[in-house]
């Protein structure tokens, strides 16, 4: 009775077992994943560094006369095209020295005109003279009077063409002060600030207002001494606007400045940014990403790979047929794939397709 009695006990153990056994089995089924390997690269070490927009290729608006600033025709933040009039300089003197000028040159222009009439009449007598002397009809000093006489009417039409002309130089140059007095825009661009207001006394070139290119903006940044040794002018750097969704923007190294302190200190690097669209604003701030010239190893993964787990940037990867959760640390992207800054060696092999169905330790199969 005992021996059949442990016997029942025993065949009950063995079914449990059993079961369990199944049961186990089918909640680690494999779920069929793609991976990965991480890849190592050869890359420019990049540092970044915040700066606030500012507008870029400023160019003064100067007055070429001196004089009271009658009206400024912008305020700042208008576009204005190139040879577009933007201030005006008081003329009521120049005004008048021009109605003055142009009514002396019509009274030259008539005095030339009695002039040229008087010589034609003249030079017909002195024709009418000489054939009479040729015919002995006058004496040899009738002639010669009657010539005199020709030479000084030509004499005096000379001089009233000399008058008239110099009339008409002198209305041409003060048309040409009176458009002086019309300031345009010497370039296209934005007004960035009026340093002058109606009213005020402006010498000769004198700057009354500046203007700024809005296809591109400015950023000055501070880098470390040991960095900024490594930038030049001419490198391509990206910039991150916060106020825009984190849009990047493509742009350039101008030029990198020492720092007054010395070289052991921060130095100040310019960055041009361009604005094709006109999307950046002054006073934005920017995130420059700026390249070094020198090389870094950096994992690479796919983008795929990546989830966030908690706000944390995630991956499984492949270890032992399963999928171990791994928090890591990742940085820029490129084309497809971002950059892997901690916790992650190249060669391991990360889960980009089927992320969705794991859970952590699950056992996985890999498929093409």
């Amino acid at each position: 009775m005992a021996v059949a009695s442990a016997a029942v006990i025993a065949a009950i153990g063995y079914g449990m077992r059993t079961q369990w056994f199944v049961g186990r089995f089918a909640a680690e089924e494999e779920i069929q994943v793609k991976v990965a390997a991480a890849k190592k690269i050869k890359s420019p070490r990049v540092i970044e560094a915040v700066g606030q927009l500012q507008a870029g290729r400023e160019t003064a608006v100067i007055s070429l006369l001196p004089g009271v600033l009658k009206d400024m025709r912008v305020k700042v933040g208008d576009a204005v095209k190139k040879g577009e009039v933007v201030a005006l300089l008081q003329a009521t003197e120049l005004i008048e020295r021009a109605r003055m000028n142009e009514i002396a040159v019509k009274a030259a222009a008539a005095d030339l005109q009695d002039m040229r009439s008087q010589l034609e009449n003249t030079e017909k007598k002195l024709a009418m003279t000489r054939e009479a002397y040729r015919k002995d009809l006058i004496a040899r000093r009738d002639m010669e009077e009657m010539e005199t006489l020709a030479k000084g009417v030509q004499a005096e039409y000379e001089r009233a063409q000399a008058r008239l002309a110099q009339g008409e130089a002198a209305v041409a140059q003060t048309r040409y002060i009176l458009s002086l007095t019309r300031i345009m825009a010497p370039a296209s661009g934005v007004v960035t600030s009026r340093i002058a207001e109606p009213g005020a006394a402006v010498a000769a070139s004198e700057a009354i207002m500046s203007l700024a290119d809005p296809a591109i903006m400015r950023v000055v940044i501070t880098l470390p001494a040991a960095e900024a040794r490594l930038v030049h002018a001419g490198v391509a750097v990206t910039a991150r606007v916060p106020a825009l969704r984190g849009k990047v923007f493509d742009g350039s190294v101008s030029h990198v400045n020492m720092a007054a302190e010395g070289e052991g200190h921060a130095w100040a690097a310019e960055i041009e940014l361009r604005n094709t669209d006109g999307t950046l604003k002054p006073a934005m701030g920017a995130l420059i990403s700026v390249p070094l010239d020198e090389k870094r190893d950096l994992i690479m993964i796919p983008y795929a790979a990546v989830f966030e787990l908690q706000g944390k940037p995630c991956v499984y990867v492949i270890e032992d047929r399963r999928a171990r959760l791994r928090s890591v640390t990742t940085g820029a992207q490129k084309s497809g794939d971002i950059v892997v800054t901690s916790n992650l060696a190249e060669g391991e092999k990360v889960v980009v397709s089927g992320q969705s169905k794991l859970r952590a330790d699950r056992y996985v199969r890999i498929v093409e």
